[in-house]
């Protein structure tokens, strides 16, 4: 039995006064998708005591309001995931010791990402932008760094386009966050990101970021960044040959933006007192 079906019982008769209950996935309601469609029908059952829903982003609740034509807008709050950059800080490496553990040499201009090898991670978007680009790039690398179902169809499509020496498919690394210092930027391709739990630790990485405007990075990134069309390969093309041409301290007031929008908008502490509030007043 799910947690939300323990509590549901118990919020009817009465024990539990109000329930909470968070959603990370655009497609955990879908109506389509057979689990969805399960959940749907339950939660559709739950709306009917005070039973709320939280968004990490608003791209999710919006999301929501489309798939679930019972939930009143005002049973949806965002609350946007935070991290504890203090923390992560600390773990980082330097940039030349995550270099060399990565293989990376010093005058490697680096373009890297860090997620699951799975479809709506657009890491084909990301090798295919790489190859139209890669010419006008000359000291540029990319690295990917995950595991996943496509790891095989990926290196198919950079043997197929030469780039096996520009380009390396890492696989898993623990704690992988630390390593983003090798990166001179971190690239976000995916066509539909929940929230991107990533951008914040790039950005805590203080590296200068370039995404797609696949939903919550509209919402987590400095509202200076210009994000390219998700899908558009070359836009993100495009994209990477610009910040490739900035100067170093044009990327660097890039990354500075990003570390200081962590601090102002995503600390621990301001997540804790919206859930504290939720639990305790109904009010994010």
């Amino acid at each position: 039995m799910t947690p939300a079906r323990a509590v549901h019982p118990l919020l009817r008769i009465g024990l539990v006064k109000r329930a909470v209950q968070v959603v990370h996935d655009y497609d955990y309601f879908d109506p389509a998708d057979k689990h969805g469609h399960r959940r749907n029908r339950f939660l559709t059952k739950a709306l009917r005591h005070p039973w709320h829903l939280v968004g990490v982003s608003q791209a999710i609740c919006s999301n929501l309001r489309t798939q679930l034509t019972a939930l009143p807008i005002e049973r949806c709050r965002v609350i946007h995931n935070a991290i504890d950059a203090d923390a992560l800080e600390r773990r980082l490496l330097s940039r030349a010791d995550a270099r060399s553990a990565l293989g990376l040499q010093t005058g490697d201009f680096v373009f890297g990402t860090v997620g699951r090898l799975v479809g709506f991670k657009a890491h084909d978007d990301l090798i295919d932008a790489f190859a139209r680009a890669h010419r006008d790039m000359p000291t540029a690398r990319l690295i990917i760094i995950g595991r996943g179902p496509l790891e095989s169809s990926l290196k198919d499509q950079l043997a197929a386009a030469g780039l096996q020496d520009r380009v390396l498919i890492h696989g898993f690394l623990d704690d992988a966050a630390r390593y983003m210092t090798a990166f001179d930027v971190f690239v976000l391709p995916s066509r539909h990101e929940p929230f991107g739990l990533v951008l914040l630790e790039a950005m805590v990485s203080r590296v200068a970021v370039v995404a797609s405007d696949s939903g919550a990075p509209a919402e987590v990134l400095d509202p200076e960044a210009r994000l390219f069309p998700s899908g558009d390969r070359a836009a993100l093309a495009q994209q990477m040959r610009e910040v490739y041409r900035q100067t170093p301290a044009e990327r660097a007031y890039r990354g500075q933006r990003g570390y200081d929008r962590v601090h102002e908008s995503f600390s621990l502490s301001a997540y804790r007192a919206a859930y504290a509030g939720l639990l305790e007043n109904g009010r994010t």
